[in-house]
């Protein structure tokens, strides 16, 4: 079985309560991108799909976006970032919640 693609697309260093009032990040969260990133690779590692996944953060300033048109398409509608595909799939946006992306991979991959 291969494993599970989770990308994650957002910019390193963007905080999402400082400049935006999604529906459930305002004022909560002071983690960049990058940092609530790095905290679910955390997470996932304490779980047991993580032999499963296969996880990359895309920073969309940095890297050419050439090969993820939907990803550009999305940033186009204005899908607010962190943007997180699993297996090709926009599942989530405006964070990275860890408990229910474990949860959607466990019930639809594993």
């Amino acid at each position: 079985m291969s494993k599970i693609k989770i990308d994650i697309f957002g910019i390193e260093s963007y905080v999402l309560g400082k400049s935006c009032c999604g529906k459930t990040y305002c004022d909560k969260n002071t983690r960049t991108n990058k940092e609530s990133y790095e905290e679910f690779l955390e997470f996932i590692g304490k779980m047991d799909i993580q032999d499963k996944v296969d996880i990359n953060f895309i920073d969309i300033v940095k890297e050419n976006l050439e090969n993820y048109e939907e990803v550009k398409e999305e940033l186009k509608e204005g899908a607010i970032i962190p943007l997180v595909y699993i297996n090709g799939v926009l599942e989530f946006q405006e964070g990275i919640p860890s408990t229910k992306i474990y949860k959607k991979i466990l019930d639809q991959w594993v």
